[in-house]
């Protein structure tokens, strides 16, 4: 009886143990996966709320505007602006020991170059340029959308995008998706308003007419600046509108299921301020949302009393200062509003 009461306690102390070991072998599986994303960058990832990118690499205190980042996360390409709005895209790249200084990047040759984008496979390379378009002899400044191929790891020589566009339009801030369609905005295109996000698809024999994306995502006001998702899916852009937190904010659609956009909606105040959100733009992997604000968040931490030279100079040339930042969060704001849409769709 004794004996038999001894081994069913060594099975229930085995089965405890089992359970114990199994539970510490997930726990550790979980706090590997959470390692892994612990150097992002060379930098710990931020949470659910918006950190500053890089203050002192990437945010500094001029305009820091329009990120692009490589699949291998090796190569980030951004729009760095004086406070006259004079403009060029710069080139960090990571080496062994960290990032190396910037250098303008190699098809931006003059003071005329903004809104860098990678395509979604990294062979070609998208921005903006006011440059003279080819066989032009005026001196026009028309912001048409260039691109570059990739060519046994550098560039091309940029070439002008071809569509069935008005040459005197200006097509403003591209964004492009698997497929090659290619999103962008223009004060200059009869449309809903003042500025729309517009459409150009990619065919076998090349690109055709801009296509408004409707009243969903256009108004009367003005909407600028989309990122849209790989898959085409989502899309994020910003816009100044009665419901919004202040100057622009960020607002976002989901694609239907009958191919239609949802009524875009605004990104709430965890993003949002009383200041500027503009230019928002996904990493490669989904994992974190990067934009732009000059919310001036080092005037606001400082206590008066403590005022200095070295705290002055801090506030007047450094990030948050009141120039365009580039920020960084989780992604996952985005999921949470895929998810609160498509319920709406179900019902």
């Amino acid at each position: 009886m004794l004996t038999l009461k001894y081994k069913e306690g060594r099975k229930k102390m085995n089965d405890l143990l089992k359970k114990i070991l199994f539970f510490l072998l997930i726990v550790n599986a979980n706090y590997s996966l959470i390692a892994q994303d612990t150097d992002y960058f060379g930098l710990k990832p931020p949470g659910i709320s918006p950190e500053l990118f890089m203050p002192g690499v990437i945010s500094t205190g001029a305009h820091d505007m329009s990120l692009t980042i490589s699949n291998d996360l090796s190569k980030i390409y951004l729009r760095r602006s004086s406070l006259n709005w004079s403009s060029t895209i710069l080139f960090f790249e990571k080496g062994n020991e960290g990032w190396k200084a910037p250098r303008i990047a190699s098809f931006a040759k003059s003071l005329d170059n903004s809104y860098p984008f990678f395509s979604p496979d990294n062979s070609h390379f998208y921005f903006n340029s006011s440059r003279p378009l080819p066989g032009d002899t005026s001196e026009k400044s028309i912001s048409k959308i260039w691109f570059c191929e990739s060519q046994n790891g550098n560039w091309s020589e940029p070439k002008v995008l071809e569509s069935d566009t008005d040459p005197e339009v200006n097509m403003t801030s591209p964004s492009i998706a698997k497929s090659g369609n290619i999103y962008f905005y223009s004060t200059e295109i009869a449309g809903l308003g003042n500025a729309d996000i517009y459409c150009i698809k990619k065919t076998a024999e090349g690109y055709g007419k801009p296509e408004n994306l409707g009243p969903n995502i256009n108004t009367d006001e003005w909407e600028f600046h989309p990122y849209i998702s790989p898959d085409e899916d989502y899309i994020i852009f910003d816009a100044a509108r009665e419901e919004g937190f202040g100057s622009n904010d960020l607002y976002i659609s989901f694609k239907k299921p009958d191919g239609s956009w949802s009524n875009a909606m605004n990104m709430g105040k965890t993003i949002n301020s009383e200041d500027l959100e503009v230019r928002p733009y996904v990493s490669p992997d989904g994992k974190y949302l990067f934009f732009c604000s000059n919310r001036g968040i080092n005037s606001k931490k400082l206590n008066y009393q403590e005022l200095n030279y070295s705290k002055f100079s801090e506030i007047v040339n450094g990030p948050g200062n009141g120039s365009q930042d580039i920020y960084w969060m989780d992604a996952g704001i985005i999921y949470e509003f895929k998810s609160k849409i498509l319920n709406d769709f179900s019902q």
